[in-house]
């Protein structure tokens, strides 16, 4: 056994066009990521930067070193961690969340909903929306602006639904207008 410490973090990525030689991650697995994010393509001015860089380096490591820094101290990630701790859940935003996350389980579109793990991951999720947002509280706003990304890649949806084309963030903006939103 190997202790990889308490700032060990797992990213993961995922390429949506050529699947072979991966296999999709069972329902279980997929539960465990705290996020699902779409990285789209670098703008032109990104563009031009990643190749200004590329055109100065000389081997194929200095491609892959060249800008690439630490953005954060393990001091830093420890203070991080404390700040969001502070911030506060309270019971009717707690109840709201819960309301979402029982909400996917009994919509028509959605074969197997999401469990509570997810409902204590888009909790966490929500504790640093609003810390980045500058508060110590969660509103339902930092619920909603978090739940695509927290619980989309958890459902599996039905067959007509994705027949009609909706994925799992359209589901979910559909779910979430019929659950009531705390004041």
């Amino acid at each position: 056994r190997h202790d990889l410490g308490t700032h060990f973090t797992v990213f993961a990525t995922q390429n949506p066009v050529e699947q072979e030689g991966t296999y999709p991650l069972p329902e279980a697995q997929l539960d465990r990521f705290l996020l699902k994010i779409q990285v789209g393509y670098p703008s032109a001015e990104e563009e031009d930067r990643i190749l200004a860089a590329a055109t100065a380096a000389v081997g194929s490591e200095d491609v892959v070193q060249s800008g690439v820094r630490p953005v954060a101290t393990p001091a830093m990630l420890d203070s991080a961690r404390a700040l969001g701790a502070l911030v506060r859940v309270e019971e009717p935003v707690r109840r709201y969340v819960r309301d979402l996350i029982r909400a996917t389980r009994g919509s028509s579109m959605v074969l197997l909903g999401a469990g509570p793990r997810a409902g204590v991951h888009l909790m966490v999720a929500a504790r640093w929306a609003a810390v980045l947002e500058g508060r110590d509280f969660v509103t339902p706003d930092d619920v909603v602006r978090m739940l695509p990304s927290v619980i989309a890649h958890r459902l599996v949806l039905s067959p007509d639904v994705e027949l009609d084309g909706l994925d799992g963030h359209a589901v979910l903006r559909r779910i979430a207008t019929t659950v009531d939103v705390p004041r």
